[in-house]
């Protein structure tokens, strides 16, 4: 891909700290601020921290690492990737070693890669291998992409969302989304350019993605992708739906059909719960999906018997044997999916969104009980894109104010009217201080007769005046020109009801895949508890 006009080669970096924006809560503040819920993880994400991470890992198996290698070119073969580059290749290779461990993201394969969250997952994974390079050169640290091939959820992946229209892959396909077809992906990506009339750098990357999606498995076309985007870096990107590595966890696959998790996984929820923590994660009996060729359907005990919709898959006293013979065709869900990646890489540090870091923390008690070391969790940095031609404009004395509430904002903007509003709230303030004085000399001067209900009447209609005085002064101010150029942004970048990482497709700023490695710097530990604005210069 060649580089757009839209973009210098400098990119300037207005950072603010997480927890003073809309990105923080009360969760992130106990996990990353406190000791509320150390029980619940190993360590605190930081660079200093690995060490720990590495001496919990050291024992992980030497044999196995063999076979991660021998499935990773496997399967990049499989992709139809002719000749791996150079830094995967020797990613891989070193996977082999000892003192090699993995640095990991996670995600959905989304048509189209996906919004622009996934692609701060994979900067976030790159800079934080590069930091730990750098740090603790005695030991190798290796970048990785773990597809959720075997996920079934079609819904949450078929969609491109491009300025305002979605775009939808429709297919009647069905069970884990990595073996699918990608037939018709080609023909929505021709009907979406013919619409929305791309950039250049946009046709570039549509027509890298035709190439990936010509007939390959969703699986396989996401690896030819993301290698095509991130080969030269070095990220390695590894399908789990493979029989060796699912070979590698029966025993844990014993344990759920057995029923032997459940309680665990029941007791460390009610304990997040009791906390002030909504969980995460729905826990099921049974924690596991049956995949056939077709379809990817939950697992159930019905009696004695272990079923699968209409279909009797084994018998309850016969667990043992059905796992030998059908571990590849058992799927885990989202509860055992992260107990099934530490089981099949030496890996020390999971990168993940809010929302995954703390169903993370529902899981410790079954690594636990397997005596799988449980990984850093660290929250994937945030970051928000900005227009230049936009930004240029704005004259805030703080540009953080950006963050504060519409009212407070224009307000904030228009610094007489703030003044003058303060002078009305002002008077219905002491208005307020009088009534509450007037009730209690009422009181006093006339015992056992109130007029405190009458009061209590009063007072919603000194909160209407207060309301109303602010919605006229915002109407007064919205004829400022700075006023209306000023909240256009805030709505576009700096808004709770649009997250723009979160709902900007990839291919919406396709023009900084040019410029990954100017990106990745500002990812990585020491950006932990920071949301980035990256603006161009």
């Amino acid at each position: 891909m060649t580089s757009s006009g839209d973009l210098k080669s400098s990119i300037e970096n207005l950072q603010c700290e997480r927890e003073s924006t809309h990105y923080w809560n009360d969760f992130l503040h106990s996990y990353l601020k406190t000791d509320k819920l150390k029980e619940f993880y190993s360590d605190l994400p930081v660079l200093e921290n690995l060490p720990l991470a590495i001496e919990r890992k050291k024992d992980f198996s030497t044999q196995f690492r063999s076979t991660l290698v021998e499935v990773l070119k496997e399967q990049y073969a499989k992709s139809g990737i002719d000749t791996i580059p150079g830094p995967v290749n020797k990613n891989i290779e070193l996977l082999r070693n000892s003192d090699t461990f993995t640095i990991t993201t996670g995600q959905q394969i989304h048509v189209g890669l996906g919004p622009l969250y996934v692609l701060y997952k994979i900067l976030n994974t790159l800079q934080l291998t590069e930091d730990a390079n750098q740090k603790y050169s005695d030991y190798k640290f290796v970048p990785v992409f773990w597809m959720a091939s075997e996920d079934h959820d079609l819904e949450e992946i078929r969609d491109i969302k491009l300025f305002g229209k979605t775009f939808s892959w429709n297919t009647d396909q069905k069970g884990a989304v990595g073996r699918m077809s990608t037939e018709g992906i080609n023909t929505l990506i021709d009907d979406l350019i013919e619409e929305v009339r791309p950039t250049e750098a946009m046709l570039k990357f549509f027509d890298l993605a035709k190439e990936s999606y010509k007939g390959r498995t969703l699986a396989d076309a996401s690896r030819y992708f993301l290698n095509a985007l991130f080969g030269e870096l070095g990220l390695v990107i590894l399908d789990a739906d493979h029989p060796k590595l699912k070979k590698e966890y029966t025993s844990v696959l014993k344990a759920e059909l057995k029923g032997e998790h459940l309680s665990l996984f029941q007791a460390q929820t009610e304990e997040l719960d009791e906390k002030g923590f909504d969980p995460q994660v729905y826990i099921r009996d049974v924690n596991l999906f049956w995949l056939s060729e077709n379809d990817r359907s939950r697992i159930e005990i019905k009696g004695d018997k272990l079923v699968s919709g209409d279909e009797v898959l084994s018998d309850l006293d016969d667990i043992e044997a059905f796992v030998d013979k059908s571990a590849e065709s058992l799927s885990p869900n989202v509860a055992l999916r992260p107990l099934y990646q530490e089981q099949i890489l030496p890996n020390l540090l999971y990168v993940g969104g809010p929302s995954e870091v703390k169903y993370w923390l529902q899981f410790k008690s079954v690594f636990d009980a397997h005596d799988v070391p449980f990984p850093l969790l660290f929250l994937r940095t945030s970051a928000v894109l900005l227009n230049p031609k936009q930004w240029e404009k704005l004259k805030l004395e703080n540009w953080k104010d950006l963050y504060l509430e519409e009212e407070s904002l224009v307000l904030e903007i228009n610094k007489i009217a703030a003044q003058e509003e303060r002078d009305l709230s002002g008077l219905l303030e002491r208005a307020r201080a009088n009534l509450d004085t007037y009730n209690s000399l009422f009181d006093k001067y006339f015992k056992g007769y109130s007029v405190d209900s009458k009061i209590q009447k009063i007072l919603p209609k000194l909160d209407e005046l207060d309301k109303i005085a602010a919605e006229r002064f915002i109407h007064r101010s919205e004829s400022n020109p700075l006023v209306k150029q000023t909240l256009k942004i805030k709505r576009g970048y700096f808004s709770t009801g649009y997250i723009q990482e979160r709902e900007a497709h990839i291919a919406e700023y396709a023009y900084i895949l040019e410029y990954l490695q100017d990106l990745k710097k500002h990812f990585g530990f020491s950006n932990l508890l920071k949301i980035n604005h990256l603006i161009n210069k």
